[in-house]
């Protein structure tokens, strides 16, 4: 499946934000990109190198980190000889792009392999020349299965014995006064791989958008944020709807700066959707929108049926 085995990867990837306000990209682009990316999972599913040469540039680099600790790199025809016993062999996994990003001529991507007994997350960055998009790095993450993204990372097991526990884990992780430094170990653990949180953004100079991140592009982003001024936040009121193992829940929001502030400075509804796999409880999606003039919060998301 790999050429060398790994605990992590290390490189410099091609954050998805949009400094300055710049627009992202028209469609097309976006389609040009997963075309490319999704070659690169024929490459992986199908051990196919030739695949992976029609992916990547040239000058394209894979770095690892060796079981000792120390930083490696592989040629591509170093990585490509790990798959040319198994040509046209399919692999037993699940292989699915995660995320996409593209502004201008460059690119970055998140990939998810899960296959039997390990999970792989694949960054990779992307740039157009020529009119041509293709692969310029790669850095990817590996870990045994039974020991993916869950509560065993931080000894926090009772966060996700319960649907009340995860969302009580959720708001209390992000809490702290300033210069306390966040268990974000504890945050990652809340959420199942591939998990998206998703602001919605509101700007006079603006049309409405969305931000999409992963938990570790969220700790990158707001992160710095929180633990710098303060912040606060606690659930008022939740309406819940569940089938199965599948729950859609509106919990309604108070944010402070200390937790002592009489009034809050913000309200606003995470919407959030969670999954039960029978043995513990995982968060898939945090979509959110705060309160603003002419935006109210309906009387009946303050107030938890029942109560």
């Amino acid at each position: 499946m790999r050429a060398l085995p790994i605990l992590t990867s290390l490189l410099l990837v091609a954050g998805t934000s949009r400094p300055g306000g710049a627009q992202p990209s028209m469609p097309s682009e976006q389609a040009n990109v997963r075309a490319v990316v999704e070659r690169y999972l024929h490459g992986l599913k199908f051990n196919d190198v030739k695949s992976f040469e029609a992916s990547f540039w040239p000058e394209a680099r894979l770095l690892f980190v060796r079981r000792d600790g120390s930083l490696g790199q592989l040629t591509q025809p170093e990585w490509y000889a790990g798959f040319a016993g198994n040509a046209g062999k399919e692999e037993k996994g699940e292989l699915g792009i995660a995320a996409v990003d593209v502004t201008g001529d460059a690119a970055s991507a998140k990939v998810v392999e899960t296959y039997p007994k390990s999970i792989y997350v694949d960054y990779l960055n992307l740039l157009k020349t020529g009119g041509e998009w293709r692969i310029m790095n790669k850095i990817y993450t590996a870990r045994p299965r039974d020991s993916a993204v869950g509560p065993s990372r931080s000894g926090h097991a009772d966060d996700v014995a319960s649907l009340d526990a995860i969302i009580a884990a959720l708001y209390d992780v992000i809490s702290g006064p300033a210069g306390q430094q966040r268990d974000w170990n504890r945050f990652r653990a809340l959420f199942a791989p591939g998990a998206r949180l998703i602001p919605t953004v509101y700007r006079a100079d603006s049309v409405p958008s969305l931000r999409v991140w992963d938990p570790d592009q969220y700790i990158a982003t707001v992160g710095p944020r929180l633990e710098s001024g303060g912040f606060f936040e606690r659930e008022i009121a939740r309406r819940t709807e569940r089938y199965g193992g599948v729950v859609q829940l509106f919990s309604t929001y108070e944010s402070r700066r200390a937790a002592a502030d009489p009034a809050p400075f913000a309200r606003g509804i995470n919407s959030i959707q969670a999954f039960f796999d029978g043995k513990r409880w995982w968060i898939v999606t945090i979509f959110w929108e705060g309160e603003r003039p002419g935006n109210a919060i309906p009387a009946r998301y303050l107030e938890t049926p029942g109560n």
